[in-house]
C-alpha cells in the first residue's frame, strides 16, 4: 500500500499544479481564519466581480488570509487584484459564447471542488480554520460537493440564476426555453445545493426576497460598498478638461454589454433627449464596457447614422474596457448616467455614479449607500455572529 500511495500522491500533486496557475501557500504562512472566495467566472470589473475583488481587498488589508478561487480570470483584471490576495485560477476551456461558457462552468464545479479538497487535507488545523464563501450562483454547487469536508460554508447570493427562474414573471423567451430544456435537473441541483449551505448572505433586499421565495431559506443582507475616493481627485470641469471632451453635456453608461442591460434603449434615450434639447451643440454618449452584445450594438449605431435625421447619433462612442482610473474620470466628467437595465438585484454602478455626481436617467433610483470599509466591517461582524470565526 505504501508503494501504491507513493505513486498516487505525486499524481495528485501534479493535478493540482496543472489546475492552478499559482502555488498554494504553505500551512506555516497561513494566518487564520483563511477566507476562500469561490467566484466561478470573472467577465470584467463590473457588478458582482467588482464586489468580490473589492471585498477581498478590504479583508486582506485587515491582515486576513484571503484567496479567490476561479475558473477564469482575465488579465485585464490583474490591476484590481490586491497583492495580498492569493489567486487560484483554474484551467478552463476558451469559449466565446457567453451562455455556453456559463453553462459549461456548472459542470466544472466538481473539478474545482476536487482541487480544494486535495489542496487542504482534512482533520488539520489548516482545513478546520478555512471558510468557503461562494459568490455567483454556480459556486453553491461547489459548496454542496464539499459539505462533508468543510463545515464553514457561506453562500453569498448575488442573484439566483436568471435562466432557471423567471424571477419577475417577465415571460422572457430565453428563460422559458432554458426552463424547458435544462430546467428540471438544474433547478433541482440549485435548490438542493442552496438548502444545504449553513449560511446565506444576500446583496440586497430584493435578492433576500428571492432567496426566501425560491429556496425557503432565511438570509442576511450585506450591501456592497463603493470607493467614494475614486471621484474626489477632480471637479467635474477638471475631469472634462482632462479628457478633452468639451464643456457640453456628457452621458455615460458603464457595464457589461449584455442583452438584459438594454443598452439599445439607452442609445434611444440619448437620441430622444438630444432631439428635445435646446442646446446648439449635441451632447456626447460614452459607452464603457464590453460583452456579448457589443457587435450588435455597434451595428445598430452605424445603421442609425444612415437612417436617423438627428445628428446626435454621431456622438455615440464605444470605448470598450478601460482601466479603473480612466473609468472614474469619465464618471466624474459625466452629467448623466443612463441606466436602462431591468430587474437588477442591486445596481452597484448606480451608487458609484451618484458618488461621482451624475444624475441617473431615465429616473432616479434610491439605493442605500455605504463605503467598502463599512461593508467589510459588516461582513466580519456577520461572520463572527454566524460562525464565531474570530474567537476572543
Amino acid at each position: 500500500m505504501k508503494g501504491k500511495r507513493a505513486i498516487i500522491k505525486p499524481v495528485e500533486e501534479l493535478c493540482v499544479a496543472l489546475f492552478y496557475s499559482k502555488t498554494v501557500m504553505s500551512e506555516k504562512k497561513l494566518r487564520y481564519p483563511h477566507l476562500i472566495f469561490i467566484f466561478p467566472l470573472f467577465n470584467g470589473p463590473y457588478g458582482g466581480e467588482r464586489h468580490c475583488l473589492r471585498l477581498t481587498s478590504a479583508l486582506a488589508e485587515k491582515g486576513l488570509t484571503v484567496s479567490i478561487c476561479t475558473l477564469d480570470f482575465p488579465k485585464s483584471l490583474t490591476t484590481f487584484l490586491h497583492s495580498k490576495v492569493q489567486l487560484m485560477e483554474g484551467v478552463f476551456p476558451h469559449i466565446d459564447n457567453h451562455n455556453l461558457k456559463t453553462l459549461a462552468s456548472i459542470f466544472w464545479m466538481r473539478k474545482l471542488a476536487h482541487v480544494l479538497y486535495t489542496t487542504y487535507p482534512q482533520n488539520t488545523k489548516q482545513s478546520t480554520n478555512i471558510c468557503l464563501i461562494g459568490m455567483g450562483w454556480q459556486s453553491v454547487l461547489c459548496l454542496h460537493i464539499l459539505r462533508k469536508y468543510f463545515s464553514k460554508r457561506i453562500y453569498f447570493c448575488l442573484e439566483p440564476p436568471r435562466f432557471l427562474y423567471d424571477l419577475r414573471a417577465s415571460g422572457n423567451f430565453g428563460a422559458k426555453a432554458s426552463s424547458i430544456i435544462l430546467g428540471h435537473v438544474l433547478r433541482s441541483w440549485d435548490k438542493k445545493a442552496v438548502r444545504s449551505t449553513p449560511i446565506i448572505l444576500a446583496n440586497s433586499a430584493r435578492t433576500q426576497h428571492d432567496v426566501q421565495n425560491l429556496y425557503h431559506r432565511e438570509s442576511s443582507v450585506l450591501i456592497p460598498g463603493i470607493e467614494t475616493e475614486r471621484f474626489q481627485y477632480w471637479s467635474k470641469a477638471e475631469a472634462k478638461q482632462k479628457l478633452n471632451v468639451g464643456n457640453g453635456t456628457i452621458y455615460i453608461s458603464v457595464g457589461k454589454l449584455h442583452k438584459r442591460k438594454r443598452i439599445d434603449k439607452a442609445i434611444q434615450l440619448f437620441i430622444d433627449r438630444e432631439t428635445q434639447s435646446q442646446q446648439q451643440n449635441y451632447g456626447r454618449f460614452y459607452i464603457i464596457g464590453t460583452g456579448p452584445e457589443k457587435t450588435a450594438l455597434q451595428y445598430l449605431v452605424e445603421k442609425l447614422k444612415k437612417t436617423c435625421e438627428n445628428k446626435a447619433v454621431e456622438n455615440i462612442f464605444f470605448l470598450g474596457e478601460l482601466d479603473d482610473k480612466t473609468v472614474a474620470l469619465y464618471m466624474r466628467a459625466a452629467d448623466y448616467f443612463i441606466f436602462t437595465a431591468q430587474n437588477e438585484p442591486f445596481g452597484l454602478v448606480i451608487q458609484e455614479a451618484k458618488a461621482a455626481g451624475c444624475t441617473i436617467l431615465p429616473h432616479d433610483i434610491q439605493l442605500p449607500l455605504c463605503t467598502w470599509e463599512e461593508a467589510c466591517e459588516q461582513f466580519l461582524k456577520l461572520l463572527n455572529e454566524k460562525m464565531k470565526l474570530f474567537p476572543e
